[in-house]
């Protein structure tokens, strides 16, 4: 994921810093959309700080899922 997609590394939360038992990683909130033959069809920064944006790309990503399976069913008829 990182090499492909270009997303950040997982980090180690230091125990100091973490907010509770379970956070114990930073990791990349992009979503990347793969076709089944494995193209991308659309990366998505639904974890964005700003909300407005992140509301943009959950939005989008669901648009895009939608086209996707239409056009899977459209090819299996």
């Amino acid at each position: 994921m990182t090499h492909y997609f270009r997303f950040n590394d997982v980090q180690d939360v230091p125990v100091a810093d973490r907010m509770s038992p379970d956070d114990k990683f930073v990791h990349d909130m992009r979503v990347a959309l793969v076709d089944s033959a494995g193209n991308v069809r659309g990366m998505y920064d639904i974890g964005a700080p700003d909300t407005e944006r992140a509301k943009y790309f959950q939005e989008q990503i669901r648009k895009d899922i939608k086209t996707l399976l239409a056009e899977r069913t459209e090819a299996n008829h």
